[in-house]
């Protein structure tokens, strides 16, 4: 098998960096062998959804808010989307999207107060882990 080039796109996100933390290979096979990864199994899409739940009760939080969605939208217009709500005055964003360095971010809240941008990440967990400290590093 041939390895895959790398995707135009920016070369890393958030999860991909995550991901290659837990296990170099792992990012490894994702970027150039990713036909080889194995399907979602029952209890991982079911952690997934947890976590979807999750973030739909925090932006109870911050009522009012505009999301910035993934699906229908390439990562650049995400991105520029988020550009034009800023811009435009939107103090509560959902899915706030961002590169740098070639590394795309989306951000779970992102809220305006009278000190400046506040970022939440939103866990489905009930206690701190190591890995969310990297997570919201990036």
């Amino acid at each position: 098998m041939k390895p895959q080039k790398p995707s135009t796109s920016p070369y890393l996100s958030k999860s991909l960096y995550i991901k290659g933390l837990q296990c170099h290979k792992a990012l490894w096979l994702h970027k150039y062998q990713s036909e080889l990864k194995d399907d979602v199994s029952g209890s991982q899409q079911a952690s997934f959804d947890s976590g979807t739940d999750a973030g739909i009760l925090a932006q109870e939080l911050f009522p009012g808010g505009v999301e910035v969605p993934y699906d229908g939208l390439t990562q650049s217009e995400q991105i520029i989307r988020t550009q034009d709500l800023i811009a435009g005055g939107t103090t509560t964003i959902y899915e706030a999207t961002f590169s740098f360095d070639n590394t795309f971010v989306k951000v779970d809240i992102l809220h305006k107060d009278k000190n400046g941008w506040e970022l939440y990440e939103v866990k489905a967990s009930t206690g701190l882990k190591e890995v969310y400290l990297n997570d919201i590093a990036v």
